[in-house]
C-alpha cells in the first residue's frame, strides 16, 4: 500500500468515528454529561481498565481536556479511577 492509499483512509477516519459515535447516541436519557463525555463513557465501557492515557488518545483529546471531561464523570459517579500499585499509572472503568 503506498502512502497516498494510506492518506486517504485517514482521511475517512473523522467520519467513520462521527458515524460510529451517531449511532451509539444515549442523547435521549438526558444525562447530565456532554458529547465529549458520553464519548469517553462508551470507550470506557467497551475497554475497561485501559489506561487514562490510552482512551485520551483514542478519544483525541489533550491530556487537560480529558482530565476535566473524566473528573466530571468520577464526581458524578458515572467512572472510577483505579490506581496502579506497580507505578504511577492510572486506569478507568464504569463504577458499580
Amino acid at each position: 500500500m503506498d502512502k497516498e492509499n494510506i492518506m486517504e483512509y485517514f482521511h475517512h477516519i473523522p467520519k467513520l468515528m462521527r458515524t460510529f459515535f451517531h449511532s451509539f447516541d444515549i442523547s435521549h436519557l438526558q444525562l447530565p454529561i456532554n458529547k465529549t463525555q458520553e464519548k469517553i463513557l462508551m470507550i470506557i465501557m467497551n475497554h475497561e481498565n485501559t489506561p487514562m492515557n490510552e482512551i485520551g488518545k483514542f478519544v483525541g483529546l489533550e491530556k487537560g481536556s480529558f482530565t476535566s471531561a473524566t473528573d466530571h464523570l468520577t464526581g458524578i459517579g458515572f467512572i472510577k479511577r483505579n490506581r496502579s500499585q506497580k507505578d504511577r499509572r492510572v486506569s478507568i472503568s464504569v463504577s458499580d
